[in-house]
C-alpha cells in the first residue's frame, strides 16, 4: 500500500522499555546530522507525523528510586542534570554549572565541550542501568580512571545512588 507500518515492540527488550522494528524508529539521526525524517508523511489527508520523548528518563526514575535528594532538586528547578554532574566532576575543569551551561549549550557552546556534556550523559544513563566504569569507559572512550571519578564526584552530591546500588546488590 506504499507505506511504512513499523512495529511497537512492547515487552521485548531486557530494560523494559518499548523498542520498535521493520523498521527501528528510535534510532534516526538527530535533526542536525540527518534529513531522514523529513521524507516521512502521514497517510491521512491534513494529517502529521508526531515524535515524542521523554528527555531524560532514565535519570527521573533514578532519581525516584533512590530518593537521591540533589538530583531530585535540580531536575525540579529544570536544570540541565548532565550540565550539572559535569560541573561536580573533575571533567568540568573546576567551573560552575552556569559558566558550564553557556559553553555546553549557549551561542557560543563549543565543540569541546559539547562533546563534554554528551560524555556526562552517555554516563548518566549507563550508570542509571547499572553500567560498570570498564563498560562506560569502553563506550565512551574515556579512561576507566575519569569514569570512576565522575561516579565518586556523582556519589557524593547524591548518596542515595550509592546506597540504592548497594541494596540493589545484595
Amino acid at each position: 500500500d506504499g507505506l511504512i507500518h513499523h512495529k511497537i515492540n512492547h515487552v521485548t527488550v531486557v530494560t523494559g522499555r518499548l523498542s520498535s522494528s521493520d523498521p527501528n524508529m528510535q534510532n534516526l539521526p538527530r535533526k542536525d546530522k540527518s534529513t531522514v525524517k523529513y521524507i516521512f508523511r502521514s497517510r491521512f489527508p491534513g494529517g502529521s507525523v508526531g515524535q515524542s520523548d521523554f528527555s531524560s528518563l532514565e535519570v527521573y526514575v533514578q532519581a525516584m528510586l533512590t530518593k537521591a535528594k540533589v538530583l531530585t532538586e535540580a531536575l525540579n528547578k529544570g536544570l540541565d542534570v548532565h550540565v550539572l554532574k559535569l560541573s561536580l566532576s573533575k571533567l568540568g575543569e573546576g567551573k560552575s554549572y552556569e559558566e558550564l551551561l553557556a559553553l555546553c549549550k549557549g551561542p557560543n557552546a563549543t565543540p569541546e565541550w559539547k562533546e563534554k556534556r554528551t560524555q556526562s550523559k552517555e554516563i548518566s544513563f549507563q550508570d542509571a542501568y547499572g553500567a560498570g566504569p570498564p563498560k562506560i569507559a569502553k563506550t565512551t572512550g574515556m579512561n576507566v580512571e575519569d569514569v570512576i571519578a565522575f561516579q565518586a564526584a556523582d556519589r557524593a552530591a547524591n548518596p542515595e545512588i550509592g546506597r540504592f546500588f548497594e541494596v540493589l546488590h545484595k
